[in-house]
C-alpha cells in the first residue's frame, strides 16, 4: 500500500510538473513573439515601406493572438504613430486594416481617424481611399443617409481642391463620388464647381485637375454640345500638359467617337424627341486620370 501510495504521489507530481512545463514554455514562447514584435518595431523605423517587415509583424501578432496574448489595442495605437509620420504608407495602412478587424474597431471610429489625417493633410490618397470602402458600410445603399453623406463629402473635397488645387489624391475620390451619386442636380452642382476652379486658377498646374474633373462630368451628362465642349477641353489639356499628350489623344478620340454617336442619334430620332443625349448617357469610360 505504501509502494502504491508513493507511485500514486509520483504520479500526480509528474501530471503538475507535465503542466508547469507547459506553461514554462508557453510563456517562453510569448516571450519570443513579443521580442520578435520588438525588433519589428525597430526595423520598420529604418525601412518603413519593407513588405516583408510587416508580413512577419502580421505573423508575431497573429502567433500571440492564438495565444491569446496579442494586445491589438497597442498594435493599433503603432498604426497610428506610423501614419502620422508618414501618412500615405500604403503598407502602413495595409496593417492597419488588418489590426482593425483583429481589434474590433468600429466603422464610424476609422472613418473619424481618416478625417483627422485629412484636415490635417488633404493630399492622402490612402485616407481617401479608406473612406470610400467606409462610407458604404456606414450608410445603406441607396437611401436618403447615404446620398446625405455623399453630398458632405463632395462639399469636403471642395475644400481640398482650394487648398491643394495641383494634387490629384481628392479629385479621384471626387470621380468615385460622382459615380456613387450621379443624379442631375449633383453633376450640374459639380460642373458650376469645376468651372469657379478654372476661372480662378493662376497656373497651368492648377487648371489641370479642374478641367479633367469638367470633362468628366461633361461626359456624364453626354449632350451633344457637352461632348463637342469637352474635346475642346481636351485639346487645352494637351497644351497644358505635354507629357500626358497621348493620355489626351486617346481621350479626345473617345469623346469625338461618343459625339458621332451623338450627333447620328440625333439624327435619326423621331420628330420632338429629345435629341443630343447619347445612348446609355455615354461618357465616363476613359481609361482614367493621368498622374
Amino acid at each position: 500500500q505504501e509502494t502504491a501510495a508513493a507511485e500514486g504521489g509520483g504520479g500526480d507530481g509528474d501530471g503538475g510538473g507535465s503542466e508547469a512545463e507547459a506553461e514554462a514554455a508557453a510563456a517562453g514562447r510569448v516571450a519570443v513573439l513579443e521580442r520578435e514584435l520588438s525588433f519589428c518595431a525597430q526595423a520598420v523605423r529604418r525601412n518603413p515601406k519593407s513588405y516583408w517587415i510587416f508580413n512577419q509583424r502580421e505573423w508575431a501578432a497573429a502567433q500571440l493572438h492564438a495565444l491569446g496574448q496579442c494586445n491589438w489595442q497597442h498594435e493599433l495605437e503603432l498604426c497610428s504613430t506610423l501614419l502620422s509620420y508618414d501618412a500615405r504608407n500604403f503598407h502602413g495602412w495595409n496593417y492597419r486594416r488588418h489590426v482593425v478587424r483583429m481589434h474590433g474597431t468600429s466603422d464610424e471610429s476609422e472613418f473619424e481617424f481618416t478625417t483627422s489625417l485629412i484636415e490635417k493633410n488633404f493630399s492622402n490618397y490612402s485616407a481617401w481611399h479608406q473612406r470610400s470602402n467606409l462610407l458604404p458600410r456606414l450608410h445603406p445603399r441607396p437611401s436618403p443617409e447615404y446620398s446625405a453623406a455623399i453630398a458632405r463629402e463632395l462639399d469636403l473635397v471642395q475644400n481640398a481642391f482650394y487648398t491643394e488645387p495641383c494634387d490629384q489624391s481628392a479629385w479621384i475620390y471626387h470621380r468615385w463620388l460622382v459615380n456613387e451619386y450621379p443624379e442631375p442636380h449633383v453633376i450640374e452642382q459639380e460642373i458650376g464647381r469645376c468651372e469657379e476652379l478654372i476661372d480662378i486658377a493662376e497656373s497651368a498646374g492648377e487648371k489641370k485637375w479642374p478641367i479633367l474633373g469638367l470633362v468628366y462630368l461633361l461626359q456624364r451628362r453626354a449632350t451633344s454640345s457637352d461632348l463637342e465642349r469637352a474635346v475642346h477641353l481636351v485639346a487645352e489639356l494637351s497644351a497644358l500638359d505635354p507629357p500626358h499628350a497621348a493620355y489626351y489623344s486617346s481621350l479626345a478620340s473617345s469623346l469625338a467617337s461618343s459625339l458621332a454617336s451623338s450627333l447620328a442619334s440625333a439624327l435619326n430620332a423621331p420628330a420632338g424627341a429629345g435629341a443630343g443625349a447619347a445612348p446609355g448617357g455615354g461618357g465616363g469610360g476613359d481609361a482614367g486620370p493621368p498622374s
